[in-house]
């Protein structure tokens, strides 16, 4: 059982009166446009999302996919933006991974999130060694208002590029705030 990921996930969703999990898929084309004048944006549009919805959201979730698309810079800005948003949220990593063999990212000398999505349930045990982290089980491509359960908790509800990309303009930040207590408040 991983009572300390699940004490930990349930004190977030009472502190910050919250379920949603923010699915972050960085594509520089849906991108605000001042954020594209960085040579490596992902970073920098990691960071505004997080300084938006920190009070608002109990989890990221960060798309594998969306980071390795840039190559390396993209795995270098995934680990700056995880630690930029480590502290009071829940780290989750998409992949799903599929076999067991990235068990690692959830330790603190590579990556360490505090969850990963996996494809099957048999996958489960080799991800959750310590009862500080845990594996989400996923049949298909996280989706806006999809769930995900915890024993004993509330279940995640996640958002994402609907929300995320609602504005590309100077506003950013405020339209993704606003939309994200929208969703806070549709799901409370």
């Amino acid at each position: 059982m991983q009572t300390e990921f699940i004490h930990k996930l349930t004190s977030i969703q009472q502190q910050k009166q919250s379920r949603i999990a923010l699915l972050l898929t960085p594509m520089v084309e849906m991108m605000p446009v001042p954020v594209r004048r960085y040579d490596d944006p992902f970073l920098p549009f990691g960071k505004l999302v997080i300084n938006a919805t920190r009070d608002l959201v109990c989890a990221y979730i960060f798309d594998l996919a969306s980071y390795l698309a840039i190559g390396a810079a993209g795995i270098v800005a995934l680990e700056r933006t995880l630690a930029y948003a480590i502290g009071d949220t829940i780290t989750i990593l998409h992949g799903p991974f599929a076999t067991t063999a990235y068990t690692n990212v959830l330790e603190e000398q590579f990556l360490g999130f505090d969850a990963v999505t996996v494809t099957s349930s048999t996958l489960v045990p080799a991800y959750t060694q310590r009862p500080d982290r845990f594996a989400f089980v996923v049949q298909d491509y996280l989706n806006t208002g999809q769930q995900l359960v915890v024993d004993k908790a509330k279940p995640l509800v996640i958002t994402g590029k609907d929300i995320l990309y609602y504005s590309q303009k100077a506003d950013f930040e405020v339209v993704l705030r606003e939309q994200v207590k929208q969703l806070k408040e549709d799901h409370d």
